[in-house]
C-alpha cells in the first residue's frame, strides 16, 4: 500500500506534532504512538509496517503519530515524556476522536501508561506490546545496558543489534537489513542522548494504578528484549490487564507473525467492555483448559500455631501472588477454595509460567504451597468448572509436595518444545481414578 498522507497538529504550546491517518469503518479508532518508542518514522516507513497499520485498520481508523523531538514532528525530545498525554489528546483533537485505544510497543510503553492515566476519560483500551513499566529498569538488565552503550560507541553495530532483535534471531536476513537501514537515518549520538534521557525519565509507576482501561499486555517469549520479569511484573501492575505470551522472537509486533499479532490486537478492540465480559458459564463443554490448583501447607495447624489474625495474612499474601501470577500470564481465577485458589488457562504453557511464578514469589514465605496442574475439557456451569478434568486437578495438587509445581502427563505433553524441565516422578493411582497417571514435578528452565 502506498503511504498515507503526513499531517500536523499543533499544541497548545505551539509544537507541531506529524501524523498519518489510514483506515475507516465503526471499530474503536486506534492512536498509535512512534519515533522514540517503536522506531517508526513517517519519512521512512517500511513496506512491513505498512502491512501491519493497514491490517490492523480493517473497519477501523488508525491514527499513527510521532512524538515531539522525534521524526517529523518538531519540538525538543526532553519534553517529549512530560508532555506525551497532552499531545497525544491534540492529534486526537485534529482528527475529532473523543475516545480511542491507544497503542504503544517496546519503549514508548511507558509513556503510553501515563498518558491512559491522565486520559482515562478518553483511552477506553490499552494495548502495550513487548512493555514495561520503568525505562530505567528496563535499562539496568545486562543486555540492554551493553545495547545502549553501542549506541554512542558503534552506530551500525547498535543499529544492526536491534535490527536483529526487532525481527527476531531466526527472521528474514532482507528484512533485518532493511530495518538496520531506516533506524541509520538517525545521528547515533543524539540518539544515545534520547536513551539516556529516556532511562532517567520515563518512570510510569506513579500512573500505573490511575488506569482504568482495559489493558492488553502482549510479548513473545523468544523476544531478545525486554526481560519477560519486568514484562510480568508490568501486567501485575497494571489494575486491568491481561497479558497474553506468543512463541516466536520477534520484539516488534509488525515482525515475524504480523498476522497474528494484528488479529489479537483487534479481537482485543472488539471484545466487550471491561463491565460487560463475555460469560464464562454458558453451560457445556468450554474446550481444553489447563486447571491450576495452589493449596496452603497446613492451613488448618497454621491458624492452631499463629491466631486467625496472623493467619489471614499469610493467606492475604498467597493471594496476592496468586492472583499476580494469573495476570501476568492470563489465566482466570474460578474460585478460591478456603486454602488456595483453583484457576483456568487457556494455554497449558501459560499455566505453568504462572505456577513457576507463584512457586518464586513465595519462595521463604512462612508457608510453603502446593501447586497441581492437570489439562482437559471442563464442564462450565453457574461460573465454575466440574468434571474429571477438574477433579484429576485437585487430586494431583493434594499430592504435590510443598513448594512443588506437579503436573499432569497431559499438561507436560501440552509443553512439548517449551523447554520446561519436567522430572518424570512415574505413574501412580490417584483418589477416585482407577487408572493410574504418570506425574511430573516441573523446575525452571
Amino acid at each position: 500500500m502506498d503511504a498515507p498522507p503526513i499531517q500536523y497538529a499543533r499544541t497548545e504550546d505551539g509544537v507541531d506534532l506529524a501524523y498519518a491517518e489510514l483506515g475507516e469503518g465503526a471499530g474503536l479508532p486506534v492512536v498509535t504512538l512512534g519515533g522514540f518508542g517503536s522506531y517508526w518514522w513517517l519519512q521512512s516507513l517500511l513496506p512491513v509496517h505498512l502491512d501491519f497499520l493497514q491490517a490492523l485498520s480493517a473497519g477501523r481508523r488508525v491514527v499513527f503519530m510521532e512524538q515531539r523531538g522525534f521524526g517529523l514532528s518538531g519540538g525538543a525530545d526532553d519534553d517529549a515524556w512530560a508532555q506525551a498525554p497532552a499531545d497525544i489528546a491534540a492529534v486526537a483533537d485534529a482528527v475529532g476522536l473523543s475516545e480511542f485505544a491507544l497503542l504503544a510497543v517496546y519503549r514508548g510503553v511507558p509513556r503510553a501508561i501515563r498518558a491512559a492515566a491522565e486520559l482515562n476519560e478518553r483511552v477506553r483500551r490499552l494495548v502495550c506490546w513487548s512493555g514495561f513499566l520503568r525505562t530505567a529498569a528496563h535499562a539496568e538488565t545486562l543486555r540492554i545496558a551493553a545495547f545502549e552503550q553501542l549506541a554512542d560507541a558503534d552506530w551500525e553495530t547498535y543499529t544492526d543489534t536491534i535490527a536483529t532483535a526487532g525481527v527476531g534471531r531466526g527472521g528474514d536476513a532482507r528484512a533485518i537489513r532493511a530495518l538496520g537501514d531506516n533506524l541509520r537515518h538517525w545521528d547515533g549520538k543524539t540518539f544515545a542522548r534520547a536513551l539516556r534521557r529516556g532511562d532517567a525519565q520515563d518512570d510510569a509507576a506513579p500512573y500505573a494504578s490511575a488506569v482504568t482501561a482495559d489493558t492488553l499486555l502482549a510479548h513473545r517469549r523468544g523476544a531478545l528484549a525486554p526481560p519477560l520479569d519486568l514484562v510480568r511484573g508490568l501486567a501485575a501492575t497494571l489494575p486491568n490487564a491481561s497479558l497474553r505470551l506468543l512463541d516466536g522472537e520477534a520484539m516488534f509486533p509488525w515482525y515475524g507473525d504480523a498476522a497474528e499479532a494484528a488479529q489479537l490486537i483487534r479481537a482485543f478492540l472488539d471484545q466487550h467492555a471491561p463491565d460487560e465480559p463475555p460469560s464464562r458459564a454458558a453451560e457445556g463443554h468450554h474446550g481444553v483448559q489447563t486447571l491450576l490448583f495452589t493449596d496452603l501447607e497446613s492451613s488448618t495447624a497454621l491458624t492452631q500455631s499463629l491466631g486467625d489474625a496472623k493467619a489471614q495474612e499469610v493467606l492475604d499474601g498467597h493471594d496476592t501472588a496468586v492472583r499476580a501470577a494469573l495476570a501476568a500470564n492470563g489465566g482466570e481465577e474460578v474460585k478460591h477454595t478456603g486454602d488456595g485458589i483453583f484457576a483456568a488457562f487457556t494455554s497449558a504453557v501459560s499455566a505453568v509460567e504462572a505456577a513457576l511464578q507463584i512457586q518464586r514469589e513465595l519462595a521463604g514465605a512462612e508457608v510453603r504451597v502446593r501447586v497441581g496442574l492437570n489439562a482437559g475439557e471442563p464442564i462450565a456451569k453457574d461460573d465454575d468448572y466440574f468434571g474429571s478434568a477438574v477433579q484429576l486437578a485437585a487430586r494431583v495438587c493434594d499430592r504435590a509436595e510443598p513448594g512443588q509445581v506437579l503436573v499432569s502427563n497431559v499438561v507436560k505433553e501440552l509443553c512439548t518444545g517449551k523447554l520446561f524441565p519436567f522430572d518424570d516422578q512415574g505413574e501412580t493411582t490417584l483418589k477416585g481414578f482407577p487408572e493410574p497417571v504418570r506425574l511430573f514435578v516441573v523446575g525452571e528452565r
